[in-house]
């Protein structure tokens, strides 16, 4: 065989219908070796053994990975996670605790109990200095935020009605905020359904 032959894979031994095979070397090692056409280009540059030897270095975790980053890295929500294999709460993150956690309990000498919550004064998540970190329980720090102090009542409305299943139109959150204060029930209290959106 020479390299760059190109046959169809049925005749070379693959059940595959239709494809085509090429006699490529592998790029590492040099092992010459069948490799399946996929719009027109090789799928595999390397032999199976060269692929499997340069996978396990990247399966490696912590500082031996050569993607490391240094044990820090920011989720979707804003927080800072960071490498931390031996703490309790890391088993649920894959080695990882979120920074203000780490903070909080490095500021009280303990780990954190189970309702004890650290809150962001600034609501900057990523902003993890002691000095802006505070201990509330669960049920407060619910409150805090639940206050209304922190969202218009429109945002209210639009959250009430995503937890019953039922997301608001853009054109009626457009209409209330036009309309300044939402209109509520006076015998309830609670809002007046806007008609799109029943």
């Amino acid at each position: 065989m020479v390299l760059g032959e190109i046959r169809r894979a049925r005749d070379v031994g693959y059940v595959s219908l239709g494809a085509k095979v090429i006699w490529l070397a592998c790029e590492s090692c040099g092992i010459e070796r069948w490799v399946l056409l996929r719009g027109g280009k090789p799928t595999r540059r390397l032999c199976r053994s060269c692929h499997l030897k340069l996978s396990a270095l990247y399966f490696k975790a912590g500082p031996d990975n050569p993607a490391w980053k240094g044990g820090r890295c920011l989720t979707a929500k804003g927080y800072v996670l960071v490498r931390a294999p031996n703490h309790p709460r890391a088993t649920a993150n894959n080695g990882y605790v979120f920074e203000h956690i780490l903070v909080m309990e490095s500021m009280l000498g303990r780990y954190l109990l189970p309702g004890e919550r650290p809150h962001h004064e600034n609501e900057n998540k990523s902003d993890n200095s002691p000095s802006n970190l505070s201990l509330m329980m669960h049920g407060q720090h619910t409150a805090f935020h639940w206050t209304g102090r922190h969202h218009t009542e429109a945002s209210i409305l639009k959250m009430s009605l995503a937890k019953r299943g039922k997301p608001m139109p853009k054109a009626c959150v457009e209409a209330l905020m036009k309309l300044g204060p939402l209109p509520r029930n006076p015998a309830t209290g609670r809002f007046i359904k806007c008609k799109a959106s029943v």
